[in-house]
């Protein structure tokens, strides 16, 4: 059985080296044109603007919870959760948070805090 298998193998490496330098057609596909897409219009929504922020939830450790600014929804926070202007997210007695606003900038909180999300705006430093 074990010589069996050897052959096999032998067989196959003595042939894989021929197939690899084997030219096999390449397919042309069609070129299709897509139709250009618009992003949506919503001009009475303030709230959707390209330079509105978004911050993310990045960490969620023990009873974490987020209240929506403009609801006041009060919900438990989940990972990768949105977070946008006015929104509120607090930390219970043994909770943990950490938001992330953007490649390099975050905040974490500790048990029995709360922070408020005032301004999401991307400005450069030294502006």
């Amino acid at each position: 059985m074990k010589r069996m298998i050897d052959a096999i193998l032998l067989a196959g490496t003595a042939i894989l080296p021929v197939l690899a330098q084997q030219q096999f057609p390449q397919q042309q596909y069609p070129q299709q044109q897509y139709p250009q897409q618009q992003p949506p219009q919503q001009a009475d929504d303030e709230g959707y603007a390209p330079e509105h922020g978004v911050a993310r939830i990045s960490l969620v450790n023990g009873e974490v919870s987020v209240q929506r600014g403009d609801s006041g929804e009060l919900t438990a926070a989940a990972l990768n959760g949105p977070l946008v202007v006015d929104d509120r997210l607090a930390t219970g007695q043994n909770g943990r948070a950490e938001v992330q606003f953007d490649w390099g900038n975050m905040i974490r909180l500790a048990p029995d805090s709360e922070v408020r999300l005032g301004e999401l705006d991307e400005q450069a430093v030294g502006a």
